[in-house]
C-alpha cells in the first residue's frame, strides 16, 4: 500500500501527537498561527507556533504536497524536520517507512535535514533505523521498505522510536528549528505572499 502524504495530513497528525505542554506553553498559542503575519511569528510566537505556522507558509508555496526535490535548502530542512516528526511521533518509523516523500524515496535527505538543524539524536534515530534494512538499504517502494523494516524485533524498533521521541518530549524539536528559523529568515523570503 501506497501512501503520499500531503502537509495537512502531517499537521494534523502532529498536532494530536503534542504533548500539552507544547500545545499551550503561551497563553498567545491561540492567537499565533499560519495566517499570523510571519514577522509577527518572528517577534511574538513561542517556538511551537513559530515553527509549525512557518511549515504551513512554506507549505502554502507548494500546495501542501510534500517533495524534498522543490524546496530551497532552508526551506527543506524546515519541511522535512517538522513532517517527518509529525508522523514518526504519532506512528514510529513505522508510520515513516509506510509513506513515501518526493524526492526522498530513501529518507536520506530527511536524516540530513535532522543533522543541520542540530537534532543529534533525531538523526541517530535515522541512522539506527537504517541499519535494520539489508545492507543498510532502504527500499524505495514503501510495501517492501515497511515489511522489511517490520522484521526487526519489537524491542528495537522501540528504541529506535523512543530516541526520535525524546527530541519531542523535551521540546527540543521546536526549539532547534526555531532557531534554525531565525537564523535562515532572509533566506526564506516574503512567507506571507503565498497566502
Amino acid at each position: 500500500m501506497i501512501y503520499k502524504l500531503a502537509i495537512p495530513l502531517a499537521v494534523t497528525a502532529f498536532i494530536a501527537g503534542c504533548s500539552d505542554d507544547a500545545v499551550t506553553t503561551d497563553l498567545d498559542a491561540n492567537n499565533m498561527d499560519s495566517d499570523t503575519p510571519f514577522p509577527t511569528l518572528l517577534a511574538e510566537a513561542n517556538d511551537f507556533d513559530l515553527v509549525n505556522g512557518t511549515f504551513i507558509k512554506i507549505g502554502d508555496r507548494y500546495g501542501h504536497w510534500v517533495d524534498a526535490s522543490q524546496y530551497t535548502p532552508e526551506e527543506r530542512v524546515i519541511m522535512l524536520v517538522w513532517h517527518s516528526s509529525g508522523i514518526i511521533d504519532n506512528g514510529g518509523f513505522e508510520y515513516l517507512f509506510s509513506s513515501d516523500f518526493d524526492g526522498d524515496p530513501e529518507f536520506k535527505i530527511t536524516a540530513e535535514a535532522y543533522k543541520t538543524v542540530g537534532l543529534t539524536r533525531g538523526y541517530e534515530a535515522f541512522q539506527d533505523a537504517f541499519k535494520v534494512f539489508p545492507n543498510g538499504k532502504v527500499p524505495h517502494e514503501s510495501e517492501e521498505r515497511i515489511q522489511q523494516y517490520q522484521r526487526a524485533a519489537d524491542s528495537v524498533r522501540d528504541e529506535i522510536n523512543t530516541k526520535h521521541w525524546k527530541d519531542g518530549w523535551e521540546d527540543l524539536r521546536e526549539k532547534m528549528l526555531a532557531k534554525y528559523i531565525r537564523d535562515n529568515v532572509t533566506k526564506l523570503g516574503d512567507l506571507d505572499a503565498a497566502q
